[in-house]
């Protein structure tokens, strides 16, 4: 029987506890969490391994998340990635989703909040990998 690949996701936040605390929860939803502390360490962390999911915080030091999920959509435009941020801007907003995030949750969110984001995500990417799947076979 093949082993089922859990899914991964990586959080991305220069808060320590809140990172501990989402990475947490979400490792308690069964998900394989890397994080990260910034977005140089993201970088380097997506060009070693493709992740499922990424939540990235906008306000990160050295270089602006938004920044951060540019490089990441060129490296792996395929992987959905959560603005998570306590910026209430709806400027930021806007330029993230025109920077093809998926979602943007503003800080304090609860975590069963980030759980039930990731879960519908990941489903929902699932579902159409088999779609996908399905769609392939019926053309043979």
């Amino acid at each position: 029987m093949a082993k089922v690949r859990r899914k991964s996701i990586m959080v991305v936040d220069d808060n320590a506890s809140i990172r501990e605390i989402i990475a947490r929860a979400l490792r308690e939803e069964g998900y394989t969490v890397v994080t990260a502390r910034d977005g140089f360490d993201a970088l380097n962390k997506t060009a070693k391994r493709t992740f499922d999911l990424v939540f990235l915080d906008i306000s990160l030091p050295g270089q602006s998340g938004l920044d951060v999920l540019s490089k990441l959509n060129s490296i792996h435009p395929l992987t959905p990635v959560i603005i998570l941020t306590a910026v209430q801007d709806v400027a930021y907003e806007k330029v993230a989703m025109r920077r093809q995030a998926v979602a943007y949750l503003r800080k304090p969110c609860g975590v069963g909040e980030i759980t039930e984001m990731a879960n519908r995500m990941l489903s929902r990417r699932r579902g159409r990998k088999m779609k996908e799947t399905v769609a392939l076979k019926n053309k043979r």
